[in-house]
């Protein structure tokens, strides 16, 4: 029983050397470095500062960018827009003018058909004398 929860307690105590305390070493370690170095930028900042600044900044551009993309493309959908409904209102006069277009010229034509039964009776009354004279030889 010693053996095995030595065994046990060996294998969980390696577990947390290696993860837990190695992992502190590690950041205690890079964080002397760091400093002996003297690892900071000309005004001061550290650079996790400096990198968080540059990152907000680098945000605040890219919103101003889709924000100006957002604005063209809603100009775009305006003139689009504004290009259909002229289009609609040039096509609904020249649809206008072409019924009025068609009216008159249907007109027109009854008139000339009436014209031309008028000439026709008239023609035949003229000629249905010389018609009946040329059938009594």
């Amino acid at each position: 029983l010693k053996t095995l929860l030595m065994r046990h307690f060996m294998q969980d105590l390696i577990d947390v050397t290696h993860t837990k305390h190695y992992s502190n070493y590690r950041k205690n370690r890079l964080a002397d470095v760091m400093q002996a170095a003297n690892f900071n930028l000309q005004d001061g900042r550290d650079p996790l500062c400096q990198l968080d600044s540059e990152r907000r900044a680098h945000q605040m551009k890219l919103d101003k960018l889709v924000e100006e993309m957002n604005q063209v493309y809603v100009e775009k959908v305006r003139e689009r827009e504004k290009r259909l409904k002229d289009s609609e209102r040039d096509l609904t006069e020249r649809i206008r003018q072409m019924q009025q277009q068609l009216e008159l010229e249907a007109e027109d034509l009854t008139n000339a058909r009436q014209t031309f039964n008028d000439e026709r009776v008239a023609w035949e009354m003229e000629n249905r004398d010389y018609a009946d004279v040329s059938l009594l030889k």
